[in-house]
């Protein structure tokens, strides 16, 4: 399959600090692609907050703390 431009194929994770997860990933041999960032996704607005890394395989590893989309329900 193509990739789009712009696109990055990668695994991303869902981390509940970032800060810690991160410095726990290059501790384990990882390298740092990116700073963690705040950045505000998309039409509507998601925000996020990441920070990518390529692992000692090559593989290329987000870091994401939770989200909330628009869309999502709460819980009942």
């Amino acid at each position: 399959q193509a990739v789009v431009t712009g696109a990055l194929a990668h695994l991303c994770l869902s981390v509940s600090d970032l800060d810690l997860a991160s410095a726990q990933i290059i501790a384990a041999g990882a390298s740092r692609l990116t700073e963690a960032e705040a950045l505000a996704l998309g039409e509507p607005v998601v925000n996020v907050r990441n920070a990518i890394f390529e692992g000692p395989a090559g593989v290329i590893i987000e870091l994401l703390e939770p989200v909330a989309f628009p869309l999502d329900r709460t819980a009942t």
